[in-house]
């Protein structure tokens, strides 16, 4: 989660200094600062897909992104492949259907927790902590390309689809 508070403290420190509309980039970490009129579109990278094939997309004017994934931080051994995120109680990465879970909310030390928790958790114990939460939205795909959304996905927080992106 240091990342997620570095950005978090970032973005802090650009509102203060009067900034009004900014993307900070973190690397699966993303921030917006944008006017309550205003929005950013941010993409999702599509984890069954070439790097810059997007899955979708967020319209947010102040929020958080961050994804966790199988798809960069990876390596393949004897048909296997293994990733960062691991299983506490094996030591091995998790081995569930997930390829991505991307988190949006206020805060991104938060994001960054929630995305490694409910990607540990999978599907069904995932959307049920997110939608127990106020304010965090989730995105979560899987190995076989199915998209899932916590409850406010297009209630609170605008998704599109990539087939809708121009």
């Amino acid at each position: 989660i240091a990342k997620g508070y570095i950005g978090d403290k970032a973005k802090e420190f650009l509102i203060e200094k009067g900034v009004k509309k900014a993307l900070i980039n973190l690397g699966g970490n993303v921030l917006v600062i944008c006017p309550e009129n205003d929005s950013l579109i941010i993409g999702i990278q599509d984890p069954n897909a070439q790097e810059g094939t997007l899955s979708g997309a967020i319209s947010t004017n102040g929020n958080s992104l961050v994804t966790s994934g199988i798809y960069q931080r990876c390596f393949e051994y004897n048909g296997k492949l293994y990733h960062h995120i691991l299983d506490t109680s094996t030591g091995y990465p998790v081995d569930n259907n997930l390829a991505s879970v991307t988190i949006i909310g206020p805060e991104s030390a938060d994001c960054d927790a929630l995305s490694t928790t409910v990607f540990c958790l999978g599907v069904e114990e995932g959307l049920k902590l997110i939608n127990s939460l106020d304010g965090y939205e989730a995105v979560i795909i899987t190995k076989d390309n199915e998209t899932l959304f916590s409850d406010g996905i297009n209630k609170t927080v605008e998704y599109r689809p990539a087939s809708e992106l121009n």
